[in-house]
């Protein structure tokens, strides 16, 4: 899977890709910016594509292994896909911290203990099986 972490206007993700068992990139880039939109993506890579045309046109995706953190400009939303296909949006405060992701509990732990968004990810990287390679960030705009 992978780890995304949000602390302090900044969003940290990892670039580890893995399929059964097997490292297949290290340097995977799971942000893809479409319209001004800023997607972060965590779960199966081939579903990427679907999750962003059914984004756009509002229609459903076959499958619900990914979740992801977007980005728009002004608001930050968590977002899940229900056992329908259905994308669920939920607002995220931007005070708050979260992570998602295999990693997450581990980087919400260091968070926690006062460290940013990209060490809490090179923080799950070390516990987390499928987190690792380069650690990207992107900081929301003021």
């Amino acid at each position: 899977m992978t780890t995304i972490a949000y602390k302090n206007g900044v969003i940290a993700y990892d670039s580890l890709a893995v399929g059964s068992g097997t490292v297949l990139d290290r340097d995977f880039n799971k942000r893809i910016t479409r319209d001004g939109v800023n997607f972060f993506f965590c779960g199966s890579v081939c579903l990427f594509g679907e999750f962003l045309d059914a984004w756009f046109s509002g229609e459903n995706v076959t499958s619900s292994d990914l979740s992801a953190i977007v980005y728009g400009g002004k608001i930050l939303f968590y977002v899940t896909i229900d056992e329908d296909g259905t994308i669920q949006k939920e607002p995220v405060e931007l005070s708050k911290i979260m992570s998602i992701g295999s990693g997450s509990d581990h980087a919400l732990t260091a968070m926690d203990c006062g460290l940013s968004a990209k060490e809490a990810v090179k923080m799950a990287a070390l516990r987390d099986t499928s987190t690792g390679g380069r650690i990207r960030t992107f900081s929301l705009k003021a």
